[in-house]
Order: structure tokens, then sequence, then C-alpha cells
């Protein structure tokens, strides 16, 4: 492989590691915007419906440390693609309005595919990044990290002005798809050896 093309896959590992990472972030802040429609599609309390933002950050910093060390015992990438693959699946989920208990489920398991990526994430982009890059993508990194979080609000208020919330879940799909299926073509197998050298 040519240092070119070795190059263009870093990045596109990258590009897939930044949309989850985004997400996962989004999804803690758009919510938030939303509730007041939500509680009212549902008929609970406010108090009731402020599990389903609370509950996802809960459980998401409760399990970013064991999978960040099942990451190190089987392979950061393998962890960080099984949780792609249930963030997306339950980002659907949550959008179906199944009730109030249903919802907090899908968002319990909306959380463990968050936190299975965000534990993984900036592991995988230390070690497939030369040292001489590595500041410029852990960089890009936090800033899209970051955004998430800011855009959340607004994107939630256009949503709303003309969807229903069930949009706010969904989102995520035509991002997460395509996410997985680039993530499935260049990660393919474990991408590090013990000395942090690329090896695809």
């Amino acid at each position: 492989m040519t240092a070119k093309n070795k190059s263009l896959k870093i990045w596109w590992i990258f590009t897939v590691i930044s949309i989850f990472s985004f997400m996962s972030t989004l999804t803690s802040s758009v919510v938030n915007i939303a509730m007041p429609v939500m509680s009212r599609a549902m008929d609970v309390t406010t108090t009731q419906i402020n599990w389903v933002a609370s509950s996802y950050l809960v459980m998401t910093c409760m399990l970013l440390l064991p999978f960040g060390k099942l990451g190190d015992l089987y392979g950061k990438v393998s962890v960080f693609k099984i949780g792609t693959v249930i963030f997306t699946i339950s980002s659907l989920l949550c959008g179906i309005n199944f009730g109030f208990t249903f919802l907090l489920i899908c968002r319990g398991f909306q959380a463990i595919g968050a936190s299975m990526t965000l534990s993984n994430n900036a592991g995988i982009i230390t070690e497939i990044f030369p040292p001489k890059k590595r500041g410029l993508a852990l960089g890009s990194f936090s800033s899209v990290v970051a955004l998430g979080g800011v855009v959340g609000p607004g994107l939630g208020g256009l949503i709303l002005a003309h969807l229903s919330w069930n949009y706010i879940f969904w989102i995520n799909i035509p991002l997460g798809i395509f996410a997985i299926i680039i993530g499935q073509l260049f990660c393919r197998k474990q991408l590090i050896d013990r000395t942090s050298k690329l090896i695809i």
C-alpha cells in the first residue's frame, strides 16, 4: 500500500469515528428541546420525561470505563464497530412510539452503543495516526465532538418546527448507516499492532 493510499484510509477511519462521536454528543443535547413535546405525546409528567435525557447521560458515563477496558482486551476497533450497530438500531427504535417505558429501554441501549464508541474513539485515533499528524487529528476530533453539543438545540428546534419528535432520533440513522458501511470497508480487522503501527 502506497503512502497516499494509507493516508487516505486513515482519514476515512477518522471520518467514521468522528461521525459516531458527533452523533453520541448530538443525541444527548438534541433531546432536551423535544422533551415538552414528547411529554404530551406520551402523556407523562415533566419529571418522568426528564429521565429520557438523564438516563442516557448516566448510563453512558457509567459504561465508559468498562468498555474502554474491553477495548484494551479485545480490540478497540471491534468494540467500536459493535457499538456503532447498537447505537444505530436503538436510534431507530427510540423513534417508534411504543410508550414511555419502551423509550427508556431503547435509550439505555443507545447509551450502551454510545459508550462503546466514545470509550475507544480517541484510542483508535492515537494509534492509527503517526506522531506528526496526531495533534491535528485529535484537535479536529475534539472540535467535532464539541460541535455535536452546540448544534443539538438548534437542530432539535428545526426538526420540531417541521416534523414530529420521532425524527429527533431518526436523524441518526442515515449518518449511522453511512458510517457503518465505511467502517466495514476500512476497518475490517484490528488495525494496530503492539508497536502502534498501521498493519492494513
